[in-house]
């Protein structure tokens, strides 16, 4: 026995370095495959020993030791692949969510380059407009300064042609005054020459002469005062004319002195215009400097966001691969079961293999039953009609025979649960996982509230994830399947195919823990 025993033991860890090193150095799926074989070769090796009666009781004791540690064993492989497949399936949701996070980001951050850029460009268009603008408002100032010099200089010649306007209308009194004495002159010289003429006149022939004489200055006297009344005319229109054009000079002035005072302070305003334009022009730089540089930030950015959305892509594609060998994992595990089923041995599973033997036998029976007599059609036992349930949550379908089976398929359910205290659920599902009618503790009342209804209400759902829908597909004898349930729990589901009249209807599954 003891010889027995420490074989077993150097064949185990023979076979988990074996497991190790495939899962280390090639594949998961390899890994199980070896194992398959190497347990298989073993035990076949076990049989020969028992046929030539060397298998007396204490060699069957190991021999089931044996089976117990691969079962046991097995099971633990089994739990940890159902372990990591659902913890890899929450990191690839999660991952997933965080790419599309990403991607979002990316998305972002691609328009606020575009917009950068175009914020940029709009920045150096207006910052040449406003330099323009400068230089316009500078040439402004420039021509407004040489406007108020020739406005001053404009005034000061109308002030200079003012006072020379002035000096000659001082001159032409003076000339008036002038003609006033020659006129007063002219108008004694006509006096004497009248007093002249006189005497003459009394001198007779001797003073013809001297008529002649008197009258010719007087003649005279008159074209003088002729001349100077004309003069004294002139000097009058000139006069009137300096006068008023003494007015429009001063005018003038003082329209050239508003003038320039209003372009001095057109001049001060263009001025300071011309300094905010300045400030504005370095304000301007620097913003197109920071845009610039946020430009860069957000094209660095966007980069950074895609390496790491594709490097996210990537380690979802790894997960998504670990996921995979876990599942294949769990598929080689089920092998190994079903491979250990077929052995004459005492497995944990096997009371329970045995109870959803009977059960999918009673299950199929009765459904028999029901179409020989009429209760059903065989369409409608068939039907895959699932017609929603209003206001369900997780939804929830009705079927053409889902009344009979809420009536007949207690009776073979419930008693499961009571023979078997590890058993969690115990229940018929036709061939895509349809969950007509399940345990009674699974049928509590709807409240609305989702987590709780989740967990108390569950008949009447089509469990479609991997686990369920093999357990209504299955066709195999026995499948034992190991997955974490939406409550959290860590199950084995043991499933046997159900068959009514020869035509697979769907599978009894039973959850349980070990």
């Amino acid at each position: 026995m003891t010889a027995t025993l420490s074989r077993h033991m150097l064949f185990l860890t023979i076979l988990l370095l074996v497991q190790l090193l495939c899962f280390w150095l090639v594949s998961a799926l390899l890994g199980i495959t070896l194992s398959i074989l190497l347990t298989a070769g073993y035990l076949f090796l076990q049989r020969p020993a028992a046929d030539a009666g060397m298998s007396d009781a204490p060699a069957q004791l190991t021999t089931q030791a044996a089976f117990d540690t691969i079962t046991q064993a097995t099971s633990k492989m089994a739990i940890g692949a159902a372990e990591v497949s659902f913890f890899i399936d929450g990191l690839i949701k999660d991952i997933r969510h965080s790419s599309e996070g990403s991607l979002q980001i990316g998305n972002a951050t691609t328009d606020l380059t575009s917009t950068s850029s175009q914020l940029n460009h709009n920045l150096q268009t207006i910052n040449q407009t406003i330099h323009q603008a400068a230089s316009a408002t500078q040439q402004a100032d420039t021509n407004l300064q040489s406007g108020v010099k020739k406005i001053q200089q404009l005034a000061s010649a109308v002030s200079h042609a003012a006072s020379e306007l002035e000096a000659l209308r001082g001159n032409a009194d003076k000339i008036q005054h002038i003609t006033e004495v020659i006129n007063n002159v002219a108008d004694q010289t006509n006096l004497l020459a009248l007093n002249a003429a006189i005497e003459a006149a009394r001198a007779g022939e001797q003073g013809r002469g001297f008529a002649v004489v008197a009258e010719e200055v007087r003649a005279l006297a008159g074209k003088t005062a002729g001349a100077t009344k004309d003069i004294a005319g002139m000097l009058g229109d000139i006069r009137k004319q300096s006068e008023h054009t003494a007015v429009l000079m001063q005018q003038l002035e003082q329209a050239s002195q508003l003038v320039q005072q209003e372009l001095q302070q057109v001049a001060a305003g263009v001025n300071h215009i011309s300094q905010e334009i300045n400030q504005s022009t370095g304000a301007l730089s620097q913003i197109e400097q920071l845009s610039e540089g946020l430009e860069h930030t957000s094209a660095q950015i966007t980069s950074s966001i895609q390496s790491i959305t594709q490097a996210l892509h990537a380690i979802e594609h790894k997960g998504q691969n670990i996921a995979s060998q876990a599942i294949e994992v769990s598929v080689e595990t089920e092998t190994i079961y079903r491979e250990l089923s077929q052995q004459k041995i005492d497995a944990f599973y096997q009371p329970i293999l045995l109870e959803a033997q009977q059960a999918a036998q009673a299950i199929g029976q009765l459904l028999s039953d029901a179409i020989s007599s009429g209760k059903l059609s065989r369409d409608k036992v068939f039907s895959d009609k699932y017609q929603p349930i209003a206001n369900t949550n997780p939804q929830k379908f009705s079927t053409p025979y889902d009344s009979f089976t809420d009536q007949q398929f207690p009776s073979i359910q419930e008693p499961i649960l009571q023979r078997q205290p590890k058993v969690l659920y115990a229940g018929a599902v036709d061939r895509k996982g349809y969950f007509p009618t399940h345990n009674r503790k699974f049928c509590q009342p709807l409240t609305g509230n989702y987590e709780k209804d989740l967990l108390q209400n569950r008949t009447k759902r089509i469990f479609n994830d991997r686990t369920g829908s093999r357990c209504g597909s299955n066709t195999e004898a026995m499948l034992l399947q190991t997955y974490k349930r939406d409550t959290g729990e860590i199950m084995h589901d043991l499933s046997v195919p159900i068959f009514v009249d020869g035509k697979h209807w769907g599978g009894f599954r039973i959850g349980f823990k070990r």
